[in-house]
């Protein structure tokens, strides 16, 4: 069973936003545990579609080291229903503020 979503890597290319959203809501990811975005150049938006999708239901880790999250989409992490399944979350290298650490 998959339970750790490599799909890491430096990307020449944005990802379109519909991929984020087919991922927060494909069926066969139900058993991904670890999902590893990092330089990816996940925004706000995309991380919104990930989070608020009905996928993903054991996600416990999520690796968005290197991206483009900003205290939005720290905001918008903490507002999902996925918040408190969450045990470990990698947000370094992003462009958060440093009033992101009292969210």
């Amino acid at each position: 069973a998959l339970t750790v979503c490599p799909i890491a890597g430096e990307c020449p290319e944005p990802i379109p936003d519909p991929v984020f959203g087919l991922l927060g809501n494909a069926p066969h990811l139900a058993r991904v545990e670890v999902l590893d975005l990092s330089s990816m150049a996940v925004s706000d938006p995309e991380l919104v579609l990930l989070l608020n999708g009905s996928g993903l239901p054991r996600l416990a880790e999520l690796d968005l080291e290197k991206n483009e999250i900003t205290d939005a989409g720290l905001q918008a992490i903490v507002a999902s229903p996925k918040w408190a399944q969450l045990r470990r979350i990698d947000l370094s290298r992003n462009e958060l503020s440093d009033a992101a650490a009292a969210i």
